[in-house]
């Protein structure tokens, strides 16, 4: 029967993947990544299977869960001046989370769930936090700032899960 061991045991592997996590978020000063969003994606990774895979479902899941949320964002502050936000921003969730949902009913889509929706929840966390890169923008193009911001360090988690199985340097051997 043959079995995967890792040379490097994932116990180590992982400390030393946060070490190298850690200067993109301590050491670019404002510009650095909300990394707390990587470890999600990271743990995603794992969740998915930690494949190549699974670096596919969180590729175009994330993806599509940050983009939907730019635009039901970005519709939110177009109805806000005559409903004000929070009602222009529950009005446009039944739009574009209703969009989302629908979609889901094709397998392709269906199977990345967990990924869109964390593309989502997230990009909300970046937004409304404000957790962005220090770039001058209107309101508008802040909500896809707010989404290649969180789109660019959920694929550094994707990175950083394939990082951390690669370390271990793992090989198939009979037992």
């Amino acid at each position: 029967m043959a079995v995967v061991k890792q040379r490097i045991p994932l116990w180590i592997a992982t400390p030393i993947t946060v070490a190298v996590a850690t200067p993109f978020a301590t050491r670019l000063g404002a510009w650095g990544l909300p990394v707390w969003i990587s470890f999600i994606v990271w743990a995603e990774y794992f969740v998915f299977g930690a494949n190549v895979e699974a670096l596919k479902m969180i590729g175009y899941g994330f993806l599509y869960g940050c983009i939907m949320t730019a635009f039901w964002l970005a519709s939110s502050l177009a109805l806000a001046p005559s409903l004000g936000f929070d009602i222009a921003f529950i009005i446009t969730n039944f739009i574009w989370v209703g969009i989302v949902v629908y979609t889901l009913k094709y397998p392709s889509i269906g199977k990345a769930v967990l990924a869109i929706f964390n593309g989502i929840s997230m990009t909300l966390a970046v937004y409304f936090t404000g957790a962005l890169p220090p770039v001058e923008v209107g309101s508008y193009a802040a909500t896809f700032v707010a989404a290649f911001w969180t789109l660019v360090a959920g694929y550094f988690g994707a990175f950083l899960g394939w990082f951390n199985v690669t370390i271990t340097f793992p090989q198939t051997v009979e037992e």
